[in-house]
């Protein structure tokens, strides 16, 4: 009688805990104080789950922090759950994993909620994982994994997969858009997108008015907010709730301090995406941040390739943690709050002494390190912009303790810089003197063991053409090589894979090459070779030496371009390509002095050098381009030096500090017939029968202000011993 007494109230007792179960599996979560925006994104999500389908199916939203995964994840669960025998929303998953034995307690409650048994227990993961699918492998359950971040956490709580019954559904949420790419066409995924402005303004005001609209007097506050926080849901609850019955004078200040310093729980949630990345792609976006936001992806590639940084992956990463957009013009994008929270952690480094922070982005800053001198080896990355009107004076000392300075963006005088820098792009720096100019040049000169000095025969102040080269005088507009927009930054992939992508450095830290982009089209007097077209022919002896070579481009004013210019080398007729350059949003002409190193050149074109004297011809061309107005006028190199120790002759040529004006001004009485003789008289070949009898100086010296042809050929007799040509290029 007591035993079966006892048996009834086991019977009993299993009914109220089935009855337990069930209502704890079957219980609605808290969504939202305000759901604004939550209903439709939800309703997307439960289209994709297709709840009466019979297979098991997988679902993944994804976004950036604070976007509100979470929120609709409850959402749709909300929706659904009444469809399944078992049920489980595991949330925080990625911090839950974080702690000691975090993996384990997650299996337990995944088991609890779906069996009921709270003395289940799990011994190591990997009998869980067994356990798990034991348990639950008859079942139809809803399980929504919330912030993963790992793919080993997934297949912890549900393995491939293949653990649950026909009909069961799983929804992950994470920041990792390349996470749910692993599962392949298995997985439907689904990118959750901010709120609109209407959607932002009727969430604020119902954190900050207790309605759905601001009251009149907040107005213009109320826009500034909605402009802040750009449609970040958390971001407009916390400061919703925090400017909630505040006066005016109170707005005011905190919006003010909002956009110096960010609030302190908005920084935490979006730092989780930060606090993922590695060492590298940590550096890559705290640069863009502090500097690259809104520049084309290939010209920060080009930068941060440069400094062993592994752009062209580490960008892809920031682009699948939602931290970076790319739009359809190849432009490198973040949201204001995600670009706040990088600055905030550079600022965090020394709250209250710039100067050994690892970046300065702000000319406040800038100025304060850079007039006290109070710079340090821990500053990589620096922006002087200073406001228009304003001249900053600098000290050529000012840089010389930032020993690790990696890049540098101006728009005023160039100091001194450290050995570390290997490219300055300064194409808007129109304050840019002569003086700053031959600073950066000598230095750049220095570092690839460039000599000062240099000889040549040749006279620079006469364009000299021979019948084979006078066509590349003058690289007219070439409007076949116009590409669209969207094709041109779709060469980018290919360009990347290339040889001939941006040379890093050596082993032994010394650079393979060096880049500076100013403002200008004119040649500098140093330079010992000149042409006014695309290409310079020389004679070099046993070896090829370093050279620095400067580029002239000409484009309209009006427009925006953005090109490549590929450098050949023809060594004894031999051809090898050394570097394709691109350049991306001009808007004015510009120089491009280029320089690599002795190793590079030995590496590329050492093995076409014969005997004691060998002929070199270098030569640029636009190979491909595009503009916003959509290819009307070309741009053009519009002439070209070189800087070599060639065997030309004995002109002298020295890199010094001129005039800027200078750098654009013509030189130059005409040379004589017979010195003209003297110097051309070693390269000119036997069989020639033509003498150029004129010579004019001109900006493009194809014909005179009259018209006529500038340069006249007559054919010399056959008694005459001496014969004369003048080679395109040569020696200028």
């Amino acid at each position: 009688m007591l035993c079966d007494s006892y048996s009834e109230f086991e019977f009993i007792q299993e009914i109220v805990k089935e009855i337990s179960n069930s209502k704890l599996n079957h219980t609605p979560l808290f969504v939202a104080r305000y759901p604004v925006g939550i209903n439709y994104r939800a309703e997307a999500i439960k289209l994709l789950l297709d709840i009466g389908s019979k297979d098991v199916r997988m679902v993944g939203m994804y976004g950036p922090g604070g976007v509100g995964k979470t929120t609709i994840a409850k959402a749709v669960y909300n929706m659904v759950y009444d469809h399944f025998e078992g049920c489980s929303f595991l949330e925080n998953v990625r911090d839950r994993f974080g702690i000691f034995n975090g993996g384990i307690q997650l299996q337990e409650t995944l088991l609890y909620e779906i069996v009921g048994d709270i003395n289940l227990k799990v011994s190591n993961v990997y009998r869980g994982i067994n356990l798990i699918k034991e348990r639950l492998c008859n079942k139809r359950i809803l399980l929504i994994l919330d912030d993963v971040d790992k793919l080993d956490q997934i297949e912890i709580l549900i393995g491939q997969c293949d653990f649950f019954a026909s009909g069961s559904r799983i929804i992950l949420t994470t920041r990792d858009e390349h996470l749910l790419a692993s599962f392949g066409k298995g997985l439907s995924a689904y990118k959750i997108t901010k709120l609109n402005d209407h959607e932002a303004l009727e969430l604020f005001s119902l954190h900050a008015f207790q309605r759905n609209k601001p009251e009149d007097d907040y107005l213009e506050l109320t826009d500034q907010v909605i402009r802040y926080a750009k449609g970040i849901p958390l971001a407009l609850a916390i400061i919703g709730a925090d400017l909630y019955g505040r006066s005016e004078m109170e707005w005011k200040s905190a919006l003010d301090k909002y956009e110096r310093i960010p609030n302190k729980e908005i920084q935490q949630i979006l730092e989780i995406s930060y606090e993922g990345l590695d060492e590298t792609e940590r550096d890559i976006f705290l640069d863009i941040a502090c500097f690259f936001k809104g520049f084309c992806k290939n010209y920060v590639v080009d930068i941060l390739n440069s400094c062993n940084l592994y752009p062209v992956i580490g960008i892809q990463r920031l682009i699948e943690k939602c931290l970076v957009t790319i739009d359809r013009y190849d432009k490198l994008w973040m949201h204001d709050l995600v670009q706040q929270m990088g600055r905030e952690i550079v600022r965090q480094e020394s709250p209250k002494i710039p100067g050994i922070r690892s970046r300065l982005w702000c000319y406040e800053d800038a100025f304060e390190v850079l007039t006290k001198n109070t710079g340090s080896r821990k500053i990589r990355g620096m922006m002087i912009c200073s406001p228009e009107g304003a001249k900053l004076q600098l000290e050529a000392k000012c840089l010389e303790k930032m020993k690790n300075l990696k890049f540098l963006l101006v728009n005023n005088e160039i100091p001194k810089l450290p050995k570390t820098i290997r490219g300055v792009n300064a194409s808007n720096c129109f304050s840019l003197n002569s003086e700053s100019l031959s600073k950066i040049l000598l230095q750049f000169g220095r570092i690839l063991g460039l000599p000062q000095n240099m000889a040549c025969l040749g006279v620079r102040d006469d364009i000299l053409l021979d019948s084979q080269s006078s066509s590349r005088l003058w690289q007219r507009a070439d409007l076949s090589s116009w590409v669209p927009r969207h094709k041109f930054f779709e060469f980018k992939s290919e360009f990347r894979e290339s040889q001939y992508w941006l040379r890093d450095y050596y082993d032994d830290d010394t650079p393979c090459d060096c880049h500076v982009i100013i403002p200008g089209n004119k040649i500098p007097k140093w330079v010992n070779h000149e042409s006014v077209g695309s290409s310079i022919s020389l004679w070099v002896g046993s070896e090829l030496p370093t050279f620095a070579l400067c580029v002239a481009f000409c484009v309209a004013d009006e427009d925006e371009y953005d090109f490549v210019c590929v450098v050949d080398i023809f060594t004894n007729g031999h051809k090898r390509t050394l570097v394709k350059k691109f350049f991306f949003e001009m808007h004015c002409d510009h120089q491009w002095f280029y320089g690599a190193s002795h190793r590079l050149l030995q590496e590329e074109v050492g093995n076409l050098i014969q005997g004691d004297r060998n002929h070199v011809e270098i030569s640029c061309k636009i190979s491909c381009w595009t503009s916003e107005t959509g290819g009307e006028i070309a741009p053009t190199i519009a002439r070209m030096g070189v800087h070599v120790n060639c065997i030309c002759g004995l002109h002298n040529s020295v890199i010094s500090h001129e005039n800027h004006d200078e750098l654009v001004q013509p030189r130059g009485n005409r040379i004589s017939k017979r010195i003209l003789h003297q110097r051309l008289k070693p390269f000119l070949p036997r069989c020639c029968c033509f003498i150029l009898r004129k010579l004019y100086h001109t900006l493009y010296p194809i014909r005179s202000t009259s018209g006529r042809p500038l340069l006249k050929a007559r054919k010399i007799s056959s008694k005459r011993k001496r014969p004369l040509v003048a080679r395109s290029s040569n020696c200028l």
